[in-house]
């Protein structure tokens, strides 16, 4: 792969986090939303908005210098746990290494919070790419959810141990 086969290098991503509710939705998330089209059970403007009213939740995004969001997570931090709720990359800037800067991204935010012990999150069988990524940053299956997606698709939880 060479630069060309990117829209935009990371070298122009810049970071942001939301850690408060939303009065208005900013218009680069609406935009990604209408955008986005793959028919995933992703998490909507709404589910966004009503997690980052909760404390300890966190909304880290990578957008490029005119504003449009190239990815994101949304974890949230109780006592020594951190889940990861969810985690997009934009289609067109998939297997470039934005899934895998973003979520390392997260295993040090864990590490800077300082109580953390792990980062824990569900995930689908199905979902090959998302599994070779955890397992390659150390993430391990230690369970599973039957009939967790809407779909009745099983979830398995996958777990990262902040190292100490």
């Amino acid at each position: 792969m060479n630069d060309s086969d990117q829209s935009f290098s990371t070298a122009s991503l810049q970071w942001h986090d939301v850690t408060e509710p939303w009065v208005e939705t900013p218009i680069p998330w609406r935009a990604m939303m209408q955008d986005e089209s793959s028919g995933a059970e992703g998490w909507g403007i709404s589910e966004i908005r009503l997690s980052l009213g909760i404390a300890g939740t966190l909304l880290r995004y990578v957008a490029d210098s005119q504003g449009v969001i190239a990815g994101y997570f949304l974890a949230r931090h109780i006592c020594e746990t951190v889940e990861l709720f969810y985690i997009y990359v934009a289609p067109s800037q998939r297997r470039h290494g934005l899934g895998r800067s973003l979520l390392t991204n997260l295993c040090e935010q864990a590490r800077l919070w300082g109580n953390v012990e792990r980062v824990f999150l569900e995930v689908r069988p199905s979902n090959a790419p998302a599994l070779a990524l955890y397992r390659s940053l150390g993430f391990q299956q230690t369970g599973m959810r039957k009939g967790y997606y809407r779909n009745g698709e099983d979830a398995q939880i996958w777990e990262w141990k902040v190292p100490r």
